[in-house]
């Protein structure tokens, strides 16, 4: 515990102390088949920059749902075949 207390920062909240960044999956329709039933929901990870998620989510999610096509958005960089819509990094899908 001493390691996430040193690298791990606690924000203001109006009910608790947040700490997290929110991973949302949205999908169409009655949703994806489950490819792993063993994916936890919780991750543990040092600090990051602002908003920036653990690399251990995409891992996750394609582990999750295997091989589908995937949208990050406000990606920070962009991972693997996974397309990003953000103003951060070059994106690789356009919204009109």
């Amino acid at each position: 515990m001493e390691i996430l207390n040193n690298e791990t920062k606690i924000n203001c909240g109006n009910y608790t102390r947040q700490n997290i960044e929110m991973c949302l999956i949205a999908t169409r329709g009655n949703g994806l088949p489950r490819k792993s039933a063993s994916v936890r929901q919780v991750i543990y990870s040092c600090l990051g920059e602002h908003s920036e998620k653990p690399k251990e989510i995409h891992y996750r999610l394609e582990e999750l749902y295997g091989d589908v096509p995937r949208l990050e958005l406000f990606a920070r960089e962009k991972y693997g075949d996974w397309d990003v819509y953000v103003n951060q990094v070059e994106g690789s899908i356009k919204l009109i």
